[in-house]
Parts: structure tokens; sequence; C-alpha cells
């Protein structure tokens, strides 16, 4: 008879993703190990290679991220409000890495994206988030709805709220100095959670360019904005995000 795991595969996956949260692309298997508190001989018996434990760490993603959006609607008042709750539950995620973990996390995205097999998971992952959108979008949708189809309407919001998270991270000022003192955002500080939301963010950028103008349209008017959705924290961009392109929507 096999002997039962003692050393879980979440386990090392949430070891690697705060290895990737500190360190990025270059790290490395020992890094992933120590961070374990195993052997390397471990992770590499469990996923073969650096690819095959990003491979596991994307699929990881895709199933966490459904989950949380399904959560976070369930718990919400109304099914406008369950659209926003699901988006910022994924989203949301990722302020909480600060700074230097936002880079780290968005550069092994973008070593990702050059893999066909990564790639081709972080379409899969964006696939699940837009089904899911849809659905709640749908629920939405009712009479006097001003918006297009859920399924469109559900790629304009993801590319929405994925400009505004690269917008967010990119902005200096009050937002940069609080997340490095110690941010006041209300995301998780799970660093696979926030490998999560980046996996979305990266996936949403590779995907959803067809609805690049509406995107555009509601990034420059969370931009223009000088209240604190333009300098505060991560959720509260992109809560407004949501809020501007739904109040358009909503009869």
């Amino acid at each position: 008879m096999a002997r039962p795991r003692t050393i879980t595969d979440e386990r090392l996956l949430t070891a690697t993703a705060a290895v990737i949260e500190r360190v990025g692309p270059g790290f490395t298997l020992a890094q992933v190990a120590r961070e374990a508190g195993v052997a390397v001989g471990s992770v590499a018996q469990r996923f073969g290679s650096k690819a095959g434990l990003l491979r596991a760490l994307t699929e990881q993603g895709r199933t966490q991220a459904v989950e949380r959006m399904r959560t976070a609607a369930d718990a919400a008042e109304s099914a406008e409000s369950a659209v926003r709750a699901a988006l910022l539950a994924v989203f949301g995620e990722l302020g909480a890495a600060g700074d230097s973990g936002v880079a780290n996390h968005l550069a092994q995205l973008g070593t990702d994206l050059a893999d066909p097999d990564l790639r081709g998971l972080l379409g899969l992952h964006y696939a699940a988030l837009r089904q899911e959108l849809s659905g709640l979008l749908r629920a939405a949708a009712g009479d006097g709805w001003c918006g297009p189809a859920p399924d469109v309407a559900a790629r304009v919001l993801l590319s929405a709220v994925n400009g505004a998270a690269l917008h967010w991270s990119l902005r200096p000022g009050d937002n940069a100095g609080s997340n490095r003192a110690g941010s006041n955002d209300t995301g998780s500080k799970d660093p696979g959670s926030n490998h999560t939301a980046a996996n979305t963010a990266a996936a949403n950028t590779a995907a959803a360019n067809t609805a690049g103008a509406n995107a555009a349209a509601a990034n420059t008017a969370v931009a223009s904005d000088d209240t604190a959705a333009g300098k505060g924290t991560l959720r509260v961009c992109l809560a407004e995000t949501i809020d501007v392109i739904m109040k358009g929507w909503l009869p």
C-alpha cells in the first residue's frame, strides 16, 4: 500500500506563490523547498520541474478565483452588488502584495505568457472568470438594462478592472507610499491569493482586447477623478471603476 502524502500540494503551491512574491520569475525549486520546509527533491518529485510547478499553480489559481467569486456573490445583498463583490474578491487581493510583490507577480506572468502551455492555461483562467461573471450579469440585467449582452458586458468589466489594476500599480504618489508603509487595503495577505489576482490580470490582458475601447473609457473616468479611488487602495480604485460602468448600464 502506498504511503499517505505528508506534504500536500497546497503547502508547496502556497510556498511557490510566496517565493514568487519576494523574488519574481528568477525563483528556484530550492527556494520553494526552503519556504515549504521540505527537501528540494520533494518539490521536484511532485511537479517534475519549475514549469510543472507553475502549471499547477496556474490551475489552482483558476479554481480559487472561481470559488472566491461565488462566495462573494452569494454573500451580496443584491444581483447588482454581487457583480461588484465577485470582481473585488479576485482582483482586490493583489493590493496586499506591496509594491515589490505586485511587480514580481506581474514579472512572473510576463514570463508565463511566453510559454505556450502556461498561456493556454491563463486563457482557460480568463474564460472561467468570464463565464462566472456572465451569469451574475445575466441575473442583474432585469427590466431597463441598458448594457450589452451579459457575455459582452463580462468582457468589458474584466478588461476595465484589469486596466484599473495596472493603472493603480503604476500610479506614483499616495497609493505607493501607503502600500510600502503597510497598506490599508482589506485584501487577503495570502500570497497565493495575490498570484491568483495577478493571473487574472494577465489572462484578461491576453484575452479581452475586443473590449479595449470600453475599458479605456472607464479607466479615463477613474484616472481623471481626484478622489480616494485615484490615490487610495486598490480595492477602492477597482470599486469605482466597476461603479462607473455599471451606473451606465443599470436603469
